[in-house]
């Protein structure tokens, strides 16, 4: 569910982005209300599990679309300035430095206690 909600929010964010030329505009209330998604996951919910996959989509379009076209914008940036031969490794840079870290964050989510989660992933 999260993978799904990540596609649907990077296209809803990439789209609008690029209709109105204010990806900022966009990005912003998208991070903001996934704090208030954070909140309820950790606070909130019961043993139901239809609540958590609808939870966890949400986690998904909040958070993960707009990380996507944050990286995707920095990568390009960066390549640009680098010179265009130069993209490809700044991307490779980027990306395995993100997937590096995500890694090391599963390895902390399985040895921290269940309440401490949610302060690992807002903070």
């Amino acid at each position: 569910m999260v993978d799904i909600g990540t596609f649907i929010g990077g296209m809803g964010v990439g789209y609008l982005g690029d209709r109105y030329s204010y990806r900022a505009l966009f990005l912003t209330p998208f991070l903001a209300l996934s704090a208030v998604v954070m909140f309820i996951v950790s606070f909130a919910l019961t043993d139901v599990a239809w609540t958590y996959y609808l939870a966890l989509f949400f986690i998904g379009l909040m958070i993960g679309g707009p990380y996507n076209i944050i990286g995707t914008a920095i990568t390009i940036d960066l390549g640009e300035q680098a010179g265009k031969k130069n993209i490809a490794k700044v991307s490779a840079l980027i990306e395995g430095s993100a997937a590096g870290f995500a890694a090391l964050s599963q390895i902390l989510i399985s040895i921290m206690p269940f309440s401490s989660i949610f302060y690992l992933f807002c903070g």
